[in-house]
């Protein structure tokens, strides 16, 4: 496109597209994948769901995944990555009255950069859930609800920490999902969840 600036005629390039790299659209894919796994369990989740939800025909995305099972493996490895990344930054936290500020802006930016992946963690600590090869997802939410409501480990606390946690994974999920509706910037949204999880964690002075 061609305009004139100051009697200067200058040629402006149109902005080109950035394409998304292979492994930006598979992290896509398996976080979408993970949302319904967790959603509706492995037997109850077909391929053509997940290749509706992410724009591909099943025949495209099995170019991707080769069968289901292949997917769910793949998803299940990504939701053990981000468990202990999250595990592991949580554990170098350390104590004090900050600490519980500090895990949830750990876990809620954690869930809202991968909501799916962060519901399929929180699945899998449901004793009906029917998710294949998850006892070791299961030990990392354990260990990061541990981490929760470590200044206080009674049950009280721990049924706090699940609450919050549940509070948080929620949000992300029905914010990250919402086409239409109100809309907050990142951070405002970020510090909504906090606060709010913050408010089921902490009891309330009386």
């Amino acid at each position: 496109m061609t305009v004139l600036v100051h009697d200067v005629t200058v040629t402006v390039q149109p902005a080109r597209r950035v394409r998304p790299s292979s492994e930006e659209i598979d992290r896509g894919i398996l976080d979408a994948a993970a949302e319904i796994f967790a959603r509706h369990g492995f037997a109850g989740t077909a391929v053509q769901q997940v290749a509706d939800a992410v724009g591909y025909s099943k025949a495209g995305l099995l170019r991707r995944f080769a069968s289901k099972q292949t997917l769910y493996d793949a998803v299940l490895a990504a939701a053990v990555r981000e468990g202990e990344a999250v595990v592991e930054a949580a554990e170098q936290v350390p104590p004090g009255p900050g600490r519980r500020q500090a895990l949830l802006d750990l876990v809620t930016e954690a869930a809202l950069a991968s909501p799916g992946l962060a519901s399929l963690l929180l699945e899998s600590i449901r004793p009906a859930s029917d998710l294949p090869g998850r006892a070791r997802v299961e030990e990392l939410v354990t260990a990061l609800l541990e981490s929760l409501a470590a200044d206080a480990p009674s049950a009280r606390e721990q049924v706090r920490a699940l609450l919050a946690l549940q509070l948080v994974v929620n949000a992300a999920s029905l914010l990250t999902a919402q086409p239409h509706g109100p809309r907050l910037a990142p951070e405002e949204l970020r510090a909504l969840v906090v606060e709010l999880s913050g408010a089921v964690l902490s009891p309330a002075p009386r």
